[in-house]
This record gives structure tokens, C-alpha cells and sequence, in this order.
């Protein structure tokens, strides 16, 4: 998603602007042959009247469909509406968030997580709260001074946080609720993404996201549909910088990897029990 984002916010040939502006929203979708580390890849986006297509393809292998493929489009922005889904959500997950929340397990080497990683990452952590009956796994960004270094080391401009982080979190905290939920872990099918407004390096963020249904049953044909949302923990409007919604697969195989591998052993077993 990132590395579509990046072609998309860059200078247009024409040198008016990017290729296309805030808000817009980002629709992904994978389904071509896996991609692993080390392999090479060939990313692409093409202009289109009102949209911009991008794919990612494994540049040495012929395959039917993209790992990747994605369109991205202008989209309307209704604050009002937006203002209240927002403070809904804040309204019931309540006050004192950590100290109410279990903290969720981290890989090494993740990206997004890990916590170990020596090449650069986002280093984020994590939580789950149940309230009420409903499960949100959430995160803050910009809070940490380290934030700055990790978080915040990849932008698009001095005044801009590459999209993709956003979108990346927002995949995260849609998967994990999710994982807690459905207690499997899973692989992202679709993403639909709003890009509502740039987020400013350092600005704090409160990202949340909720599993809202499931369909199937057992490990093998079972989906799970999240949504997801980005506020700015500063101001009064409470307008979010971004919303999406998207749709998982359980895949037993990735359960029994997250049971290996993520750290501590304690909490996986906490989850997946």
C-alpha cells in the first residue's frame, strides 16, 4: 500500500501538484502469488480520468493477477457526520485507556511491531480493551518522544507522514480485532481506506479499529469484517484524519505462526486459548 501511496502523493509530470490530493480514498486489494523478502517486485500507477489504478507485481513470475492491485479516487468529507461516529467511539471506549488494556504481543521483526528490528520501522505497540461486550484493539502515536525516530521517520515532506503508515496501522488494529475476536490468525483480503487530511509529523493519534462481524464458521472458510478509525487526540472538532473498513481470512497455518512467534508466550496464550 505504501509504496502505491508514495507513487500517488509524488510531483505529477506536469510539475502542478501530485497526482492526487486529500481527501481521497484508497480502495486495495490483494490476490495475486505472495511476495516474500529479498524478492523483486515491479509497482506501477496509472492516471485514469478520476481515479489512479496502482498494482504490485513479483517482477519474475507470471502470474494472473497482482500481489497488489489498488484504485484511488477523490472522496467527499462530511465533518459533522464524521464529528460524531468520532466522539461516539471516544464516548464508550472511556478514560484511562492503557491502564485498562492488555497489552497485544509483538514480533521481533515486524515492521510495524517489531520491537527488535534493526532496519528502520514504526515500533508500535499495541492494546486490547473490551467494554461492554465489544473488543477495540487501539494505539497512540506521538505520545512517546521515540515516536519521532520510528512513527514518524517516514514522510512524504517536512509537513506530511507518508499515507502508508497511516494505512498501515489502520491494517493493524483492523486485524487484530479481528485475531481477538475470531481467536485465528488471518490474512487481509480488501482494505477501503479514507484519507481525510496530511497528519503532521508529531502529531498525536489515537488509532482504533473494531471487529464488526464474522461470517463462516471454523478455522478454514471463516472472514471477518473491521473498520477503523484515526483521530487527533488535540482539539475539540474531533474530525479524524482518516476511516477505513476492510475484510480478513482466517488462515490456520498463520494461527499456528503467530502461537511461535510472537512475544511474550504468556499473552499469546492469553489470546488464542
Amino acid at each position: 500500500m505504501a509504496l502505491i501511496l508514495e507513487l500517488a502523493r509524488s510531483h505529477a509530470p506536469d510539475g502542478e501538484g501530485c497526482f492526487i490530493d486529500y481527501p481521497f480514498r484508497g480502495s486495495f486489494r490483494w490476490g495475486g502469488p505472495a511476495v516474500s523478502i529479498g524478492e523483486r517486485v515491479a509497482i506501477s500507477i496509472e492516471p485514469q480520468p478520476g481515479r489512479i489504478r496502482g498494482s504490485i507485481w513479483k517482477a519474475e513470475e507470471q502470474a494472473s493477477f497482482p500481489y497488489l492491485s489498488a484504485v484511488l479516487t477523490d472522496c467527499a468529507v462530511e465533518p459533522e457526520a464524521l464529528s460524531s461516529r468520532a466522539l461516539s467511539l471516544v464516548e464508550s471506549l472511556g478514560t484511562d485507556l492503557k491502564a485498562r488494556a492488555f497489552e497485544l504481543p509483538r514480533y521481533r521483526e515486524c515492521f510495524v511491531c517489531g520491537f527488535e528490528r534493526q532496519a528502520p520501522g514504526l515500533r508500535c505497540t499495541f492494546y486490547l480493551i473490551q467494554q461492554n461486550g465489544t473488543k477495540s484493539v487501539f494505539s497512540f502515536h506521538g505520545l512517546d518522544p521515540d515516536d519521532e525516530d520510528h512513527f514518524y521517520w517516514l514522510r512524504i515532506s517536512d509537513k506530511e507522514l507518508h499515507p502508508g503508515v497511516v494505512a498501515s496501522v489502520m491494517d493493524e488494529v483492523m486485524g487484530w480485532s479481528g485475531f481477538v475476536t475470531c481467536k485465528q490468525g488471518g490474512v487481509t483480503v480488501k482494505i477501503e481506506i479514507d484519507f481525510l487530511r496530511p497528519v503532521s509529523p508529531g502529531e498525536r493519534l489515537l488509532c482504533c479499529g473494531r471487529c464488526t462481524h464474522v461470517k463462516g464458521r471454523g478455522p478454514h472458510r471463516q472472514f471477518w469484517f473491521s473498520e477503523a478509525m484515526v483521530l487527533p487526540l488535540l482539539g475539540d472538532d474531533h474530525v479524524p484524519v482518516a476511516v477505513g473498513r476492510g475484510q480478513w481470512l482466517a488462515v490456520p497455518m498463520l494461527t499456528e505462526e503467530m502461537k511461535s512467534n510472537l512475544l511474550p508466550r504468556s499473552a499469546v496464550l492469553d489470546l488464542f486459548s
